[in-house]
């Protein structure tokens, strides 16, 4: 087993506490839909993360752009 594998192994959560937060999570998201048509607000939502990309040329000390 790599040492990337241990690490993502570690972190992952059990499946009942995965499946009670994914279920919290999209009562959020039905309140946050209902607000929106009702009011008629405006949403962004942006994602921020690491493409695959981006990673591979950090570990392989490429600079980053």
């Amino acid at each position: 087993m790599t040492k990337k594998d241990r690490r993502a192994k570690a972190r992952k959560l059990p499946d009942d506490v995965y499946e009670a937060e994914l279920f919290r999570l999209q009562a959020e998201l039905v309140k946050l839909q209902q607000w929106v048509r009702a009011t008629g607000a405006r949403v962004v939502v942006v994602f921020e993360g690491v493409t695959r990309p981006a990673r591979a040329a950090r570990s392989s000390g490429s600079p980053s752009t």
